[in-house]
């Protein structure tokens, strides 16, 4: 289990309020969206949500589940968004997970795809983080 970090380095302070940060940015814009679609009501929106892939949750078996977003990992093990589905989020912001996503083909010597995703998955079998080829 221990090994399952081994490829992923802790950054400093200022990284990590980065990522607070968009992580932030993103939940704002799902959110306004779930809002948006209940007219003010969040339970409401929460179910149109669901049913517009708005609000989605990758690999759950859910029927009311759109499936469409799918994550991977960038090349120090943080979770990025390889696709999007129908999941609003800002365009700077999906170009940010396509930068961070390529950086690390770019050190596997391939180009993003869904095999990263499998690779990573399977990775997890293995003990590590990151499924490299």
């Amino acid at each position: 289990m221990l090994n399952m970090v081994s490829d992923q380095k802790f950054p400093s302070c200022p990284a990590v309020d980065q990522e607070v940060e968009l992580i932030k940015s993103e939940v704002r814009s799902v959110l306004k969206k779930v809002f948006e679609l209940g007219n003010g009501d969040v339970a409401r929106g929460t179910v149109l949500a669901f049913e517009a892939g708005v609000l989605d949750v990758p690999f759950a078996p859910a029927a009311c589940n759109a499936g469409k977003i799918l994550p991977v990992r960038d090349n120090t093990g943080a979770i990025r968004v390889l696709e999007a589905g129908a999941v609003p989020l800002p365009q700077d912001i999906l170009a940010l997970h396509h930068d961070y996503v390529a950086e690390r083909a770019h050190v596997e010597g391939r180009k993003p795809s869904f095999q990263m995703v499998v690779d990573d998955i399977n990775a997890v079998s293995h003990s590590k983080l990151i499924g490299r080829p």
